[in-house]
């Protein structure tokens, strides 16, 4: 059991805890993007297309990949934002 000692007026008080409980949502709302690296061979399989395609898509910008060497991967939650770009520049044209 942690034990903490808050000095300061009630308004002071209920002020840091308002900012607190706020700063913890908001960190909880960011993704996790340790948990969200993907393999090209998920990414490949997510996007639903072959292997020359989504290489060919990659190439061009359009699906950002990192990494270096032959270590590459992709996050899965930038793999559906530009899957949902390329299919709303589709329905644009």
């Amino acid at each position: 059991m942690k034990i903490v000692t808050i000095s300061g007026t009630a308004e002071e008080i209920a002020e840091g805890l308002e900012l607190f409980l706020a700063n913890r949502k908001e960190k909880n709302n960011q993704a996790d993007f340790k948990n969200d690296r993907i393999t090209t061979s998920e990414a490949v399989k997510l996007a639903g297309v072959s292997q020359p395609t989504f290489t060919k898509w990659v190439r061009s910008g359009l699906i950002p990949r990192h990494g270096s060497g032959k270590k590459h991967f992709y996050y899965k939650t930038e793999v559906i934002e530009a899957l949902k770009q390329m299919v709303n520049n589709k329905l644009d044209d």
